[in-house]
């Protein structure tokens, strides 16, 4: 009994190490006069092929706190910036601009603070994967916090054709509020 207890606590300290380490806090202080924006990356998040992916909260924010209802942005990225494991290249276009902006009241200081989740998938990862990552990580992790009436999508290049392509399913599209498609990049024929 005594070998099969310590064999326990030996695999429970070893996850345990394993899900410190997939998340890596990533602090940038050159924001354009904006403070500073700390950034959570996570590593293998586990919805299929998105697998990578940044969470910003705004300031203030208190996860512990159910009243206060947040609207969401998820940011698809180009071809460029997915499936690598340098934290910050999803930063480098669109993630890191609209938290930039946010954190800067360039809207009006506090009049809207945003949770802002960027992911990295394969540049073959189709918009079901985008989807799963939302529905089977995001949502769940952020249930309590996330107003569901204002929910927004954005992306850039090939992010925005899965936007596009994420939109034609009319299950998920009732989830979404508004979408913000950029420089999209797809083969759908209705654009």
């Amino acid at each position: 009994p005594g070998l099969f207890i310590r064999s326990l606590i030996v695999l429970f300290v070893s996850v345990s190490c394993v899900s410190v380490k997939a998340q890596t806090v990533i602090r940038t202080d050159n924001n354009y006069g904006a403070g500073f924006t700390q950034y959570i990356w996570n590593t293998f998040t586990g919805a299929g092929d998105v697998t990578n992916s940044y969470e910003f909260v705004p300031a203030g924010y208190n996860a512990d706190d159910p009243s206060v209802k947040y609207p969401v942005i998820f940011f698809f990225p180009g071809v460029g910036d997915v499936k690598t494991s340098d934290p910050n290249s999803v930063l480098k276009l669109g993630l890191r601009a609209i938290a930039i902006e946010l954190e800067g009241g360039n809207f009006g200081a506090g009049n809207f603070n945003f949770i802002v989740i960027g992911m990295q998938g394969s540049a073959g990862s189709p918009a079901a994967e985008y989807a799963a990552f939302m529905e089977n990580y995001a949502f769940v992790k952020f249930r309590d916090k996330i107003d569901f009436s204002r929910v927004y999508l954005t992306g850039l290049s090939m992010g925005g054709g899965r936007i596009m392509e994420y939109m034609e399913n009319s299950t998920r599209a009732a989830k979404i509020a508004a979408i913000a498609p950029v420089a999209t990049g797809t083969g759908c024929p209705y654009i």
